[in-house]
């Protein structure tokens, strides 16, 4: 509750429960200005997060391949060097 104004409101004589209501509209209006001021903004963190996330998956199934063909001409290296001898 924002103190400052409600204590302003009784001091000029305001009821208890008007006070009150005008605080929690004015906290209610505030509440929705910052959620659609930020939405935007949210909206963009979301896409940037699933990207990193494609990023991720894509780079995991690389460095797998990677390792892969590492070991398998590893095993291919170590075959040809005993079919030699």
């Amino acid at each position: 509750m924002q103190v400052d104004l409600y204590q302003t409101l009784k001091s000029i004589n305001v009821t208890d429960d008007q006070a009150k209501l005008v605080v929690a509209s004015i906290e209610e209006y505030i509440d929705d200005m910052v959620g659609d001021a930020t939405k935007p903004l949210q909206e963009k963190i979301d896409g940037l997060q699933r990207s990193l996330e494609t990023h991720m998956k894509t780079q995991t199934w690389v460095i797998s391949i990677i390792g892969f063909t590492i070991v398998a001409l590893t095993a291919i290296g170590t075959l040809v060097s005993i079919l030699r001898h």
